[in-house]
């Protein structure tokens, strides 16, 4: 049948739209009721044939969209034909306050799965990346037995920890996922853990609290009587959860937004503080010393789970042992991670509590006093809160508001609201990590939460939001095979290097093969030019990638092997900003020749020769009810946090998981506070016990006596300045030849790299990249709005539109991540930006846990006209 020319007689389909549209204003107005509208029968059942039609081709299948965003937000997912033709908000939570969840990135991921940029088939590449080969297409067999003699060429030659494998975090997909980490804890190859890739790591947890982290799911938000934010847009980043902070001043809370720059969370917020960057500690420590000074800290939560009282000797700078004390020994009891510390009791020195959080009446926590010990010396030692206090004389509100840049009223007024409003939450996001000396944010941010003791209370403490890092019930029975050769290096290593101060693992003969999986370092890593390079010059001999988008990371693989979306596989996943367990359930067959990774990588493993440790071989279109086995096996062994959940229920919809405390929400270290249990807290995939060397004291620990926070003089939190250990120690000149501050800002228009590609999204940024500078700023050089600049160092360089942010603090550029290379001339936004170590955060090395965070916002830069100075 040809297509209609005329909806009706004598009219044409433009007089027809108008004639509808006149019909439904006076309908509108009150001319006529809809009722009395008439419809040409014809387009009517013409309409109805139609929806019938469409209705009978259309499936509808409950989902999770997943990347890595901590929204996990359910999704229904409409199929026609094969393909997803629409994505809605699925609304099914329990909890109504999760409902409905989504964003404009979730609603439009099927335009990117059925788009140019989609992986439908395997390729390998013909001849070496550094003579020029190029990728083409390969059938499945060729690709695996090419990734086979990869491997087997490059173990041989270095050793099977030569190898890197690198993955976004595992909660987005324990089963896919787990299949790749499965295969690298069994071959021995190094594991490159996602966090610490992203600059996301808040090191400050480990080492106060000694785990990955502890943080209120959302729906607590609205407990809080104080919330205090800094370093997080949450209204862009954390967007299906942010109306929880207007609920949140509704309930009659307060919300103060602490940020240099004007975002949409600080036009929300109650009290927006505008502090100079990087003074955000200065802050803190100035309201833990008008507390102090008020007394108006709680002392019992500061004796009774704080290191507060441990007695220091001020010469070594050291705590002092229990078996250092005349007259005290290490009790047999003493776990074997932990250490027996002496404090000053009833007038004498006594022995700290070494099994539980006890109750110490007459423990003191300030003064100083004469300590005999068994070597013949008297020292005169200061408990830990005497030494903070003394510190904290450099952080007056006047001294405090000169550096900060704000008025000392507002210091004081915030100090006195946290003594007298509770519960208080406290809330960072990744911008606060990513400084060479983030962690010292934190650090001083968990003093004014223990002094105020809103740790362990509805409503309270202080939490990191960033992605869906934290695993969440044990993965152990799929992730850890049977012969587990696990190993783990932080991805700086690869990159860059080993350094003197590491302490974690590097290969005996360096790193010669990469392999990742759902993850583009080509372009959001700090070291993404480095890794070109090392493509490039043969440093890194061989890759394989594993993605379903053709990131710039897989244009640089030599093997290619086309991965499933979430809604063309079956997997379970969680995030730490809300308490559902919930399955990305399959809704369409993968598109051309993808198949599920849980496929791919057990394949791999028998063409390896380590199939006994994997499922029994199976076709890719059995590919379900691997998983489902899987899956039930997880459940099953998963622990509490899980018990009693099973397959069927998810199918249905998301599940709560359980958890330890009363009532409906779980609370953040309610065992610590409340049932006494030594600090860490649980911290998954580790084991019980596994971090219990980082709080060695067994409670929340101020103080660090470990070498590296010695050598920087770090024992204490303590304010350090922008770019003094960084750019302008490496460069003393950066001072005046880089005038700006270079920032990478998340974007309301990706989840790292993600959607980088999104139709959708790109035409609502006018298909390029922006760079935002502060129009007193820009007008200074000369530039217009919508001018093509420039933004460099010595480093690297990226240009974009210029955009005037009022907002801005001044002399700061600010260009959002995500963007892959070719929306960049292939100049990466990240190029700029010097791959800094911290050594502090080279004390430990645990995965996901404690290993050097990128600093990504630790740059300066310039700006110029794009082309200047080009030859």
């Amino acid at each position: 049948m040809g297509r209609h020319k005329a909806t009706q007689a004598g009219q044409t389909r433009r007089t027809f739209v108008k004639s509808a549209v006149a019909l439904g204003s006076a309908a509108a107005l009150g001319g006529l009721s809809s009722s009395e509208i008439a419809v040409p029968h014809a387009i009517a059942d013409d309409k109805q044939a139609m929806m019938d039609d469409n209705e009978e081709r259309m499936t509808y299948t409950r989902s999770t969209c997943s990347p890595n965003c901590t929204g996990a937000c359910g999704m229904i997912a409409a199929v026609k034909d094969g393909k997803i033709c629409t994505i809605k908000q699925a609304a099914d939570y329990s909890h109504t306050e999760y409902n409905p969840r989504g964003c404009l990135k979730g609603t439009t991921r099927n335009t990117e799965l059925y788009g140019d940029d989609r992986v439908l088939y395997p390729m390998v590449r013909d001849g070496k990346i550094t003579e020029g080969g190029k990728l083409r297409r390969a059938t499945w067999d060729e690709a695996l037995d090419r990734c086979v003699e990869m491997i087997e060429e490059i173990t041989k030659k270095y050793g099977a920890d030569s190898i890197g494998m690198d993955y976004q975090v595992p909660p987005l997909n324990y089963i896919n996922k787990g299949t790749l980490i499965r295969l690298t804890n069994r071959m021995g190859w190094s594991n490159f853990p996602g966090y610490e890739m992203n600059g996301d790591l808040p090191i400050f947890f480990p080492e106060t609290f000694g785990c990955q982290t502890e943080e209120q799911e959302s729906y607590q938000w609205p407990d809080a009587k104080l919330t205090i934010i800094y370093g997080s847009n949450i209204c862009t980043t954390r967007m299906p959860d942010s109306h929880m902070l207007m609920r949140n001043q509704e309930n009659g809370g307060t919300i103060i937004y602490m940020d240099h720059n004007f975002t949409v969370t600080a036009s929300k917020a109650d009290e927006w503080i505008r502090n100079a960057p990087g003074t955000d500690v200065v802050f803190a420590l100035a309201m833990a010393k008008i507390i102090i000074d008020d007394d108006a800290f709680d002392r019992h939560f500061m004796t009774t789970y704080t290191d507060a009282p441990i007695l220091i000797n001020p010469q070594t700078m050291m705590r002092i042992r229990a078996d250092e004390v005349v007259g005290l020994e290490k009790p047999e009891e003493t776990p074997e991670k932990r250490e027996a510390f002496a404090i000053w009791r009833n007038g004498a020195p006594a022995v700290l509590p070494t099994t539980k959080l006890e109750d110490i009446d007459g423990t003191e926590i300030e003064g100083e006093f004469a300590v005999p010990l068994k070597d013949g010396t008297t020292v005169m030692a200061k408990p830990v809160f005497q030494m903070t206090k003394e510190l904290l004389e450099d952080y007056d509100s006047k001294t405090a508001a000169k550096l900060c840049q704000i008025p000392e009223e507002t210091i004081i007024r915030v100090a006195r609201m946290a003594e007298t409003i509770k519960p208080m939450h406290i809330v960072q996001g990744g911008s606060a990590q990513q400084w060479h000396h983030g962690d010292l944010k934190g650090r001083a941010f968990s003093l004014v939460a223990a002094l105020t003791g809103n740790l362990g209370q509805l409503g309270g403490g202080i939490s990191v939001y960033i992605g869906q890092y934290k695993v969440r019930f044990k993965a152990k029975s799929w992730w850890a095979p049977k012969t587990n050769k696990a190993t783990s290096t932080a991805f700086h290593y690869f990159c860059e290097g080993p350094t003197e101060t590491m302490s974690g693992h590097y290969p005996e003969n360096g790193f010669h093969m990469l392999i990742s999986g759902w993850v583009n370092p080509f372009d959001q890593h700090d070291f993404d030019d480095r890794l070109k390079q090392m493509r490039l010059d043969g440093t890194i001999e061989y890759q394989i990638a594993c993605d379903f988008m053709r990131t710039t990371t897989v244009e640089y693989a030599d093997v290619v092997l086309p991965g499933c979306a979430w809604y063309e596989k079956t997997d379970v996943c969680t995030t730490p900003l809300h308490p559902y367990i919930q399955l990305q359930q399959k809704a369409c067959e993968p598109a051309g020749e993808a198949r599920a990774e849980i496929w791919t990588f057990t394949e791999l493993a028998h063409r390896l020769g380590v199939g006994d440790d994997f499922p029994e071989r199976f076709d890719p279109e059995d590919s379900e009810r691997v998983t489902e086995e899987v899956l039930r096996t997880l459940l099953e062994t998963g622990g509490d946090h899980v018990e009693g959940i099973t397959v069927e229920q998810l199918r249905e919809g998301p599940v709560k998981m359980n958890h330890t405390n009363p009532g409906e929400k779980h609370i953040p270290f309610w065992e610590q506070i409340h049932e006494r249990v030594l600090f860490p807290s649980e911290s998954l995939p580790q084991a019980p016990g596994a971090l219990d060397h980082l709080v060695k004291s067994g409670r929340m620990e101020l103080f660090k006596e470990d070498s590296m926070f010695q050598k920087a003089g770090e024992q204490l939190p303590l304010y350090k300045p922008l770019f003094e250990d960084t750019e302008y120690a490496m460069n003393p000149e950066a001072r005046t030849k880089y005038p700006f501050m270079y920032l990478t800002r998340n974007s309301i228009y990706r989840i790292h790299s993600n959607y980088s590609s999104n139709p959708v999204l790109l035409e609502l940024q006018d298909n390029l990249p922006h760079v935002w500078m502060n129009p007193d700023d820009a007008e200074e050089k000369g530039f217009k709005e919508g001018d093509h600049i420039t933004v460099f160092n010595d480093h690297g360089e990226v240009d974009g539109k210029l955009v005037f942010e009022p907002g801005l603090w001044p002399k700061q550029v600010v260009f959002e991540m995500g963007w892959w290379a070719r929306y960049t001339h292939w100049n990466s936004y990240n190029s700029l930006i010097y791959p800094f170590i911290n050594p502090v955060h080279e004390q430990y090395s645990i995965p996901a846990v404690w290993n050097p965070v990128l600093a990504f916002n630790e740059c300066v830069c310039d700006v110029k006209p794009f082309g200047e100075g080009d030859e």
